[in-house]
């Protein structure tokens, strides 16, 4: 894990918080935003990291089936 890394994924967490539905998900979604807002310094568990992979790459995954270039 690397601040870098870190830094993707929260740059990503807002469409994380858009996109989550379930309350588990968005509870932990917001806790992840408001303790990184908090502390510069913040840096999630390895467990809270895994997590955070996952919400980030499923967000990006509904993001581009979503999106269409040319309608019919």
């Amino acid at each position: 894990m690397t601040r870098a890394e870190v830094r993707r994924l929260l740059n990503n967490w807002p469409l994380v918080l858009r996109l989550a539905t379930d309350p588990w998900a968005k509870e932990f979604a917001e806790s992840v935003w408001k303790q990184a807002g908090n502390d510069m310094r913040w840096m999630p568990s390895r467990k809270q990291l895994r997590i955070m992979r996952t919400m980030v790459r499923e967000a990006e995954a509904q993001r581009e089936d979503d999106f269409v270039l040319i309608e019919d």
